[in-house]
């Protein structure tokens, strides 16, 4: 049995980013005619809303106009929404590729590392899967995602002690993240631990109850 798959992989999203403070930064302004900051700003916000609206062809179209105004051309969170862009259209590849743009600009990009080590994983490149989100880690210590989607790619090497490791990082960094007390749940099924998996499976039972009760509230 494969972890929990509901969480879509845990990757970093287009809402995780405009959580946290802009993080887009152009040095050099005025270097360039077309170096436009505040322009690219408004594009990549406009871009972000077209993802959540589910059009992700027409946010791509706004990150393509919104690089022509970054310094030098090469700005490392419009190449990352770029790469979720072709994620949600399938263009596994394309995706890829521009998280890999972003970490050639900006190497230790925790997000990007944390994405392009999930397509490695659904690329079956394990290793290479392990690679990134290792490096991810290092960035950024206290990510409970990347644990988790770690812990996934041992359980698919068939590793679960090591699976059951980092799911239970996950879960102490973020004690309400179901999808990984789910994961952790299967891990210690698989071990024959049968009281801690119920242990687990019974407090993402709860917290599903708690999210339908405020659901229904709302």
């Amino acid at each position: 049995a494969l972890p929990s798959s509901t969480g879509a992989d845990s990757e970093e999203s287009v809402d995780d980013i405009l959580a946290e403070p802009n993080a887009i930064t152009l040095e050099g302004e005025g270097d360039s005619p077309l170096s436009d900051p505040d322009k690219v700003v408004a594009l990549m916000h406009e871009g972000d809303a077209l993802i959540r609206a589910c059009t992700p062809d027409a946010a791509l179209a706004k990150y393509h106009e919104a690089l022509k105004f970054v310094e030098h051309g090469e700005d490392p969170e419009v190449f990352f929404n770029r790469g979720i862009a072709y994620k949600v259209m399938g263009q596994i590849d394309k995706a890829a590729a521009e998280y890999e743009r972003a970490l050639e600009v900006t190497p230790k990009y925790a997000e990007a590392l944390n994405n392009l080590g999930n397509i490695r994983k659904d690329q079956k490149q394990y290793d290479e899967a392990i690679r990134c989100l290792e490096l991810s880690i290092e960035v950024f210590p206290d990510n409970p995602n990347t644990y988790n989607n770690r812990g996934t790619v041992f359980a698919m090497k068939g590793n679960v002690n090591k699976a059951a490791v980092y799911f239970t990082k996950a879960v102490r960094l973020q004690p309400s993240y179901m999808d990984a007390r789910q994961n952790l749940g299967l891990a210690y099924q698989q071990q024959g631990r049968l009281d801690v998996a119920e242990k687990e499976f019974g407090e993402a039972l709860q917290m599903t109850r708690g999210m339908m009760l405020r659901e229904e509230k709302r």
